[in-house]
This record gives structure tokens, C-alpha cells and sequence, in this order.
């Protein structure tokens, strides 16, 4: 069964002090934006950031900050740095970087995302304010998704010709079962190669075509009663060169469910600067902690039943419970579970 991270996953060493230079820059910087510069004060939270492999992320924070706030780069630059602020290392960054998040996500009207970042937050630092603004709302750090929030389009359709039709590998004019294993049942080989696999055994299966650029088309087939399957499909891959995160799902059936992990990196490219592709010596991604989604369907109609997110460095485990019909989530602040139901809702476990 797919989960979420069932321990903390390595934390990225402390992060090393500002040198004088830096912190002469993150003075300036900050004297910039007090004076409404903003154009200016970026450069110098970009100057006092540096650069390096090994950093002191608070100069990104701040301009994350100020992003969001007035900034030039708008929301989407600020929650691309503040997410990266995240990772720092720091406790004390990554409660501010979450929390600036928490104000992202409540302007933007993302009210469960809110009150997960400040969950977040707080296992960082603990806050009055932070606790404040949650107002009584749960101190789990799991986010409870009305959606996926993944590229995977799902569905049910009946016989092989559909689901060849289904996933854009034959046209209308395919009839037999055969033609449509022979075009839906392969594996991306390279560029232009795909190798057939034919779908052999009881499924489900999985296949893969269209490799471009170290991303690739990917499907699982999972089969249902009456010639009828189960069709998953997206794109996976990605091109850390590129500052384009990689993109993992994973699917399994369990009982009358299909189960979907999505493993994802996150990466963007970092503003003002090249990709390292580009400039190998220069160039620079914004990473952050790739989050995990648990997303579960019912296979027979391919409704989605729930759905939770969490980043992967929270020590949190998710498992289905089949027979309680239910998702368990446990550690960060969570003891509960999501009921399979389609409630998105997250309930505590009774003492």
C-alpha cells in the first residue's frame, strides 16, 4: 500500500551563518524595501542570498516576504521562495518561511492549505500568534485535498478499444481487442522507442510512450468485472537541468479501490538567474520539499473518496484502512483519519 513518509526524512544540514558581506547586503536590503525600493531591495536579498550550494536561506525568505507583500515578482515568485525557505535547515527561517505561506494561501482564498502551513509552522517554533490565527483548527500538518492537485486524469470505460481511445493511442476506427493491447501496451524505450508488453496476466498494468526530455506519457490499467477497466494517465518525469520538478505517481488496487502516491520534487527556476542547463557554474534552481499526495478512488466509478498532501520531512504516515473504509493519517499533529466517503473531511480518533 502507497504512504506518506513513515519516519523524517534526512534533513538538510544547519544552515551556515551570514558572512559579513551578506549580512551588509541583507542590511541594505532591508533599509530598501522600508524606503518602498523594492526593485532595488530585491537585488541586494539576491546579493546577500549568494548563491552557494551551502547558504543561509533568510535573505530569501525576507525577499519571499516582501514579494508577497509589494514586491516586483508578484505571488507566485513569493510562495515559489518561501517554499524554498522551507528546506532551510533553520527552524527559525523555516517557521517564518511557513507561515508567510499560511498568508499566500489565505489571500488566494486556499483556507485548508492556510491552516496546514501554520500546523507547519509550529512544529518549527512554537508561536501564540501562529496558534492564534488557527483559531481552534487542527494542529495536524497533513492538508486535506478537495482534488489531487496532480496532473492524473482518471476514469471507467468498457473494453480494450476504449481504453486505447481513452488514453490517445488509437482513433475510433480500432475494433479488436488486440490492436488496442498491441498501441496501449508498451514501454517508452527513448526518444521515438517504445518496446510492446502486451498486457500480459491478470493486471493491472502499466505502460509508457512519448519520452521527451527525460519526461514521458504514463498509464495503469487496472481491470473491473464486465470488461470494464480503470484508466489512469499522466505525464512523469522531469529535468532538474531545466528547474522542472519530477513528477512520480504510483498506483496500486487495493479491494475495491485504486490507490495513487504522487511523489513530487520541487523545483523552479530561481529568479534573475539562468537554470543551470544554461550556466552549469551559475545557474540555480529553488527547491523545496516535494510533497507527497495519497489519493484514493473508488475503482468502479473512479470518484475520488480522499485525498491528503503532506511535504515529505514531517514524519507522517498515511495507510488505507479497507475495512473501516478510511484513510489513517498519524504523526505531525495528526492521530485521526479521512473517511472514504468523499467528505474530504479529516476526523480525529476518539480517546
Amino acid at each position: 500500500m502507497p504512504r506518506a513518509s513513515a519516519s523524517p526524512a534526512p534533513r538538510r544540514p544547519p544552515a551556515v551563518p551570514l558572512d559579513a558581506g551578506s549580512k551588509a547586503a541583507l542590511a541594505r536590503a532591508r533599509k530598501l524595501q522600508a524606503e518602498s525600493n523594492f526593485d532595488e531591495a530585491k537585488a541586494e536579498f539576491l546579493k546577500a542570498w549568494g548563491g552557494t550550494s551551502v547558504m543561509n536561506l533568510q535573505p530569501l525568505v525576507e525577499l519571499g516576504y516582501m514579494e508577497l507583500e509589494s514586491g516586483p515578482g508578484g505571488q507566485d515568485e513569493a510562495t515559489a521562495l518561501l517554499r524554498a525557505g522551507t528546506a532551510s535547515g533553520d527552524p527559525i527561517i523555516e517557521a517564518q518561511a511557513w507561515y508567510n505561506l499560511s498568508l499566500a494561501y489565505a489571500r488566494s482564498g486556499e483556507h485548508e492549505a492556510e491552516r496546514a502551513a501554520l500546523a507547519r509552522s509550529l512544529t518549527r517554533r512554537d508561536n501564540k500568534t501562529v496558534k492564534a490565527k488557527l483559531k481552534g483548527r487542527s494542529l495536524c500538518v497533513v492538508e486535506v485535498l478537495r482534488e489531487p492537485a496532480v496532473a492524473q486524469t482518471v476514469d471507467v470505460v468498457s473494453g480494450w478499444p476504449a481504453v486505447c481511445q481513452k488514453l490517445g493511442r488509437c482513433d475510433g476506427t480500432t475494433s479488436t481487442v488486440a490492436e488496442a493491447k498491441a498501441q496501449t501496451c508498451v514501454t517508452a524505450a527513448g526518444a521515438d522507442q517504445e518496446d510492446k508488453h502486451g498486457c500480459e496476466g491478470a493486471g493491472p498494468w502499466e505502460s509508457s510512450w512519448g519520452y521527451s526530455w527525460f519526461t514521458f506519457q504514463a498509464s495503469w490499467v487496472a481491470p473491473l468485472a464486465h470488461d470494464r477497466f480503470f484508466v489512469a494517465q499522466g505525464r512523469g518525469g522531469g529535468w532538474p537541468a531545466r528547474c522542472q520538478a519530477a513528477f512520480w505517481p504510483t498506483w496500486s488496487q487495493a479491494g475495491p479501490y485504486a490507490v495513487a502516491f504522487i511523489d513530487e520534487s520541487q523545483l523552479e527556476p530561481f529568479p534573475d538567474r539562468a537554470v543551470p542547463l544554461e550556466e552549469p557554474e551559475n545557474g540555480a534552481c529553488l527547491e523545496s520539499p516535494g510533497p507527497e499526495v495519497t489519493a484514493v478512488y473508488a475503482a468502479s466509478t473512479a470518484k475520488l473518496l480522499a485525498a491528503v498532501r503532506v511535504p515529505s520531512d514531517f514524519g507522517v504516515t498515511v495507510r488505507l484502512d479497507e475495512s473501516a473504509k478510511r484513510l489513517t493519517v498519524s504523526g505531525g499533529g495528526c492521530d485521526g483519519y479521512v473517511p472514504l466517503d468523499g467528505s474530504m473531511r479529516f476526523a480525529r480518533n476518539e480517546p
